[in-house]
């Protein structure tokens, strides 16, 4: 058995919509009218009411990425270790995932078991490019972790993305696809603690589940806008989440009214479809939305905040429903899914 025994969830500075058209406007002087209105279409069509957003200037984009990474991923490691109530020392496993990508070492798991003073025997795992389902695909390895050596194995998971580089580092003129690329994604880092100790737990992993859509194909072969991804996503969603329900190995499979979910923040149109397709009400999506339009699509990041904000403020406003669901989709395109049992409602 593997628990969850703390979360953590660490942001950049906030910014208003109006505040963040006008930078992209003056770092992008040189762009047409036609290429600066679209750039503001993109970011009202988000939905965001804050961004979080690290760095601050157009500087190079390894400094940054080494500076304000690593502050924020500490920032949130330690929030988790502080809720679980022990001890950086006592570490045995640090996970890390970013989507920031920087051919560089030592890399951040290195430099990031050091800031923390994590034991020089820490074994570690660091993994890139997973995008917006890293939080939850390296929860998942977590549980894989624990279940193999419950009574030693004590697992710090972190992933951090800066990926307001993307804005900061584009050229004077640049294709729509990275305009929209530094419209929609923010700054975050987000962290679980997860051991075999149900007295410090507060959720419970039961089940766990990857996938690559099937449906992905159709939104592959149909280039002519019939389809796009976020309808090829929601296909596959129902079947996916009552495999994940049903395979877990309860005596009796849930219901989706019995379960909250935490899904990445990728968006207004992506947290309507989810909600569609599980059939459950806005309110079993509370910590996404709120997520989401305070600080932004967080990437890989985005998973754990969520289940972090889940923890400290829906669940200490409202009687908490049984389980959690955390979903995440990301590139391939991939669903990644963990359910989890909510100990503070057995």
């Amino acid at each position: 058995m593997a628990f969850i025994c703390g979360t953590g969830a660490a942001f950049g500075q906030h910014y208003r919509t109006d505040e963040m058209k006008a930078a992209f406007r003056e770092a992008k002087q040189r762009s047409s009218g036609d290429e600066l209105a679209f750039a503001d279409r993109i970011f009202d069509a988000c939905g965001f009411d804050g961004r979080s957003a690290a760095p601050e200037g157009r500087e190079e984009y390894l400094h940054r990425r080494q500076a304000e990474m690593l502050d924020l991923a500490a920032e949130a490691a330690c929030q988790a270790v502080q809720m679980w109530g022990g001890s950086c020392r006592s570490i045995t496993h640090l996970l890390c995932g970013t989507m920031t990508g920087g051919m560089e070492a030592p890399s951040l798991d290195i430099r990031l078991s050091k800031k923390l003073g994590l034991p020089d025997k820490v074994e570690r795992i660091s993994v890139e490019n997973m995008g917006c389902l890293t939080g939850f695909r390296l929860l998942n390895v977590a549980r894989q972790i624990v279940a193999a050596d419950a009574v030693r194995a004590k697992v710090l998971v972190v992933v951090a993305d800066l990926r307001s580089l993307i804005g900061n580092s584009l050229p004077d003129f640049c294709e729509r696809s990275d305009v929209i690329s530094a419209c929609l994604f923010r700054d975050a880092a987000s962290a679980a603690v997860v051991t075999g100790s149900r007295r410090s737990g507060l959720l419970e992993i039961i089940g766990a589940k990857s996938t690559m859509s099937e449906s992905v194909g159709k939104y592959r072969e149909n280039q002519d806008g019939s389809t796009c991804l976020p309808d090829a996503i929601a296909a596959a969603e129902p079947k996916f989440l009552s495999t994940l329900l049903s395979e877990a190995g309860l005596p009796e499979v849930p219901t989706l009214a019995e379960v909250d979910i935490a899904c990445l923040t990728g968006g207004p149109r992506i947290l309507q479809e989810v909600a569609q397709a599980a059939d459950v009400y806005k309110d079993q999506m509370e910590a996404s939305w709120a997520v989401m339009k305070e600080h932004g699509n967080l990437s890989g990041a985005s998973n754990l905040a969520v289940l972090d904000y889940h923890l400290r403020r829906v669940e200490s406003r409202q009687p908490p429903r049984r389980f959690v669901i955390g979903l995440a989709m990301g590139p391939g395109p991939c669903l990644e899914g963990v359910l989890m049992k909510n100990l503070a409602a057995c």
